[in-house]
């Protein structure tokens, strides 16, 4: 009888422990939707790195086709604007879920991954060129699409489209004032902080929908 209970009060235990690491992980995904929709600097965001908050009434939520494998619990907490999503993980990795087939961890919090995403003149174009091991190799690939397509002085001298409602004129001074804003600081090399998150941060980490894995962002 006493073993019985003693598994009963585990299995208690067990579940109750579950159940708060769940709340925690809502909670943190929800400071995080609260700190960017308070933040002011939204139309900045969602220009420079094409982040949405999933705030309550706002999108479609979580596509239930959409299968995540990672340790632990996860909670959406951002749209990109052309159907794919952005995820807390338990562990507080960030996992970006493209509408094109691709999704990865982008960076190991929430902190990170502001800090390198709004460093880059385009992140999401960086990450096509992440597939080579070697950092230097990568960065030769990404930087003579970047001069070839003008993305460097995109970043220094204006935005391409329509700014209504930004305050910032530049995306370089637009990621100064987010970082600021945020309280970090962009690492030194923004290019290599996202090769090592994509290469180091993924392996435990797939993602799926109806029979079709998703192709890691390093490849």
């Amino acid at each position: 009888m006493k073993s019985l209970l003693g598994l009963a009060t585990s299995l208690a235990f067990v579940i109750l422990t579950c159940h708060a690491v769940a709340m925690d992980l809502d909670q943190a995904a929800q400071d995080i939707i609260d700190r960017i929709a308070q933040s002011g600097l939204e139309p900045e965001i969602n220009g420079l790195i094409e982040f949405e908050a999933a705030r309550a009434g706002y999108g479609l939520g979580h596509d239930p086709a959409i299968e995540i494998s990672a340790p632990g619990d996860w909670a959406m907490i951002g749209y990109d604007g052309a159907g794919g999503a952005y995820y807390l993980l338990e562990d507080q990795r960030i996992l970006a879920i493209g509408s094109e087939g691709a999704a990865g961890v982008v960076a190991k919090d929430f902190g990170a991954f502001i800090a390198t995403l709004t460093s880059l003149p385009s992140w999401r174009e960086a990450v096509r060129h992440m597939a080579p091991d070697d950092v230097e190799t990568a960065r030769a690939g990404w930087l003579a699409y970047a001069v070839q397509w003008g993305l460097l002085a995109q970043y220094e001298e204006g935005w391409p489209y329509q700014t209504d409602g930004f305050s910032y004129p530049t995306p370089r001074a637009a990621g100064q004032a987010i970082r600021a804003h945020f309280g970090v600081e962009g690492p030194a090399d923004p290019f290599a902080a996202l090769h090592e998150a994509i290469h180091r941060l993924n392996d435990d980490v797939s993602v799926a929908a109806e029979g079709y894995e998703y192709e890691p962002m390093s490849r």
